[in-house]
């Protein structure tokens, strides 16, 4: 009679096996420990193609840190000479709009940050300092004063040295016009300026503290010297462009007001004229005298000592860690791959 003699045994207080399912004996369940093992035992089947993939990354990670040419940094701050909310003309302020009266205001952050960051202003830079030969200095001849023939941005030499190069001639091609669109251009005619000015965007860069209301601007170079150049270069071209528009927008209101002050004959009108006439005027002075017209220096550029990039050790550090970690993912992926197959 096994159904009596199940139910007495259900029936008289004996404990059941947790793992008796169906009448059937279910071994426990390992605990959480065992899976730690199993993971340290894939490891250790895969150690092999992990240590290649760590020791390659780790001499790509040499290699990148030896060759990398060193980066300096010089660095100016500047602070804006007005409040960004133009003149201050009190009850004259309601004539802004007589004829097209546009007053010449002082600059504030904002406007000087935008205008640091044009591309008109980047391309003043590049044609007035002829600086296509400085910044694509392995693609100028000193000696000739001319382009290399037959380099368009490639060398094997730059392979070599500097990885980083090759790999940005890579998406260079990459995103180029096909052959056939460029087949009236010369291999020689060197950079253009769209190439500078995208070569200025990686080199400058502009941050403000808003807290003082100052402007850092920071010129990256691999010659020290030159970095200080390129910052010192950039602040008297803002400054020199600062002025010829606040003088151009000072002449036309001084051409409008002249116009409207004859036919003017409300005595008040033509004191608030002849005011901003006199206010303009000041503005156009000043902004031809004083060296100090849009905004002060704080801290000039200056020569930087020690390079501001790579990290080397850093670099180091990463790729010997970054492929560490791909070793690990590569053999759980491969083993998993591996049982996949198994079942099927």
């Amino acid at each position: 009679m096994p159904e009596n003699h199940n139910e007495h045994t259900s029936s008289g207080g004996q404990m059941s096996c947790p793992y008796n399912t169906g009448g059937a004996f279910m071994p426990p369940v390992p605990p959480e420990e065992t899976d730690f093992y199993s993971y340290f035992l894939i490891l250790k089947k895969r150690k092999l193609s992990i240590f290649i993939i760590t020791f390659l990354g780790l001499l790509l990670g040499l290699y990148v840190a030896v060759f990398s040419p060193n980066i300096y940094r010089s660095t100016a701050i500047i602070i804006p000479t007005g409040n960004g909310k133009g003149s201050n003309l009190g009850p004259l302020s309601a004539l802004r709009g007589l004829a097209g009266l546009n007053m010449p205001g002082s600059a504030g952050t904002s406007e000087i940050i935008t205008l640091l960051q044009t591309r008109q202003l980047r391309e003043v830079l590049i044609k007035e300092y002829e600086l296509l030969p400085v910044l694509f200095f392995e693609r100028w001849d000193e000696e000739k004063k001319s382009w290399k023939k037959g380099e368009e941005g490639f060398l094997l030499d730059n392979v070599l040295k500097f990885p980083r190069q090759f790999l940005s001639y890579l998406v260079q091609r990459a995103r180029s016009l096909p052959a056939e669109a460029g087949k009236d251009k010369k291999k020689n005619d060197g950079p253009s300026v769209n190439d500078g000015i995208r070569a200025l965007n990686s080199i400058y860069s502009i941050t403000e503290d808003k807290r003082v209301g100052t402007i850092k601007i920071s010129a990256d170079f691999h010659d020290p010297a030159k970095a200080a150049w390129l910052s010192k270069i950039l602040l008297q071209t803002l400054k020199d462009y600062m002025s010829s528009e606040a003088i151009v927008t000072a002449e036309k209101n001084l051409a409008n007001l002249h116009q409207e002050l004859p036919s003017t004959t409300d005595p008040l009108l033509r004191q608030k004229l002849q005011t901003l006439i006199a206010q303009n005027l000041e503005r156009k002075v000043m902004a031809k005298v004083n060296r100090e017209f849009a905004f002060k220096i704080l801290d000039p550029p200056y020569v930087p000592d020690r390079k501001f990039k790579p990290k080397r050790s850093q670099i180091v550090m990463v790729r010997l860690v970054g492929s560490l970690i791909f070793g690990i993912f590569l053999a759980f992926f491969r083993e998993y791959l591996q049982s996949v197959r198994e079942q099927h």
